[in-house]
């Protein structure tokens, strides 16, 4: 089994950095890829991803892909988008309440 990086929303795990949001955790990864953006979007044109010049103007912020195209984006990348575990909810205080 791979170790893919866990995509948490808000935050990304397992690759070093925490960011915004899911669409700039995508920029950083093609920015950091050893692969030219031409291979990428060569690798990801035959799932329905970005050519090259989408993916470009993606990474410069310039463009919003949707939401189909970044799902391909990072799978390609091997990012796995999990929800958070909710955290326990503390019970409203007895403090404001009107008694009848």
């Amino acid at each position: 089994m791979e170790n893919n990086p866990v995509l948490y929303i808000g935050q990304i795990v397992d690759y070093g950095i925490t960011c915004m949001n899911i669409t700039e955790t995508l920029r950083k990864a093609v920015k950091d890829s050893d692969e030219s953006r031409y291979r990428i979007a060569k690798n990801i044109a035959a799932d329905g991803g970005l050519d090259e010049r989408s993916l470009g103007r993606f990474v410069k912020g310039e463009l919003s892909p949707t939401s189909a195209k970044l799902d391909v984006l990072a799978d390609y990348f091997g990012f796995v988008l999990v929800r958070k575990s909710e955290t326990k909810k503390s019970k409203p205080s007895s403090a404001g309440k009107r008694r009848a």
